[in-house]
């Protein structure tokens, strides 16, 4: 990408971090209904990250590492129940 814009790629990094802190802050998921968990492989070596969406609307709503109870209670702490 970073090639493709003829920026340097830390350029490319600090855009989509903030895009991606946009999108947080200003996300509205007290409408949703139906939501599904999904655990993807981050890298060879098993190092996984778990994903929830929203399947009504088709997007991601969080991403954290790990597949196991503990990462699951961190998106319900940071969205609430």
């Amino acid at each position: 990408m970073a090639e493709l814009f003829h920026v340097h790629w830390n350029t490319v990094k600090n855009s989509v971090k903030q895009i991606v802190e946009y999108g947080l802050e200003h996300r509205e998921i007290g409408d949703v209904i139906y939501f599904g968990i999904d655990e993807i492989s981050r890298k060879k070596g098993q190092i996984y990250l778990t994903n929830v969406y929203d399947l009504k609307e088709k997007q991601l709503l969080w991403s954290g590492k790990g597949r196991d109870k503990t990462t699951i209670n961190k998106f319900y702490n940071q969205v609430g129940q």
